[in-house]
């Protein structure tokens, strides 16, 4: 496995390799451990999920489409004879 790439024979069996690899894929995060991530990710992901629901909540109800009559024009036209 190649330092200074290890990603380019990710498929290798020795587990010093896979190591290597985890360790390359983690970037800035060497180091840390996962308690200290979690918070932050967290904090992340519920600030972007309020700020969905919120954008969902102002939306209008919307008149549901007459989707029977489509379907009775439609099992009543020639295309499906």
């Amino acid at each position: 496995m190649s330092i200074a790439n290890p990603l380019a024979d990710s498929a290798s069996t020795d587990p010093e390799d896979r190591i290597l690899v985890a360790r390359a894929r983690s970037g800035d995060r060497a180091g840390l451990e996962v308690r200290e991530v979690v918070p932050t990710a967290l904090e992340t992901i519920k600030t972007l999920d309020e700020r969905c629901a919120a954008v969902y909540r102002e939306h209008p109800f919307l008149e549901a489409p007459d989707l029977t009559s489509m379907l009775r024009r439609l099992l009543a036209s020639e295309e499906l004879r």
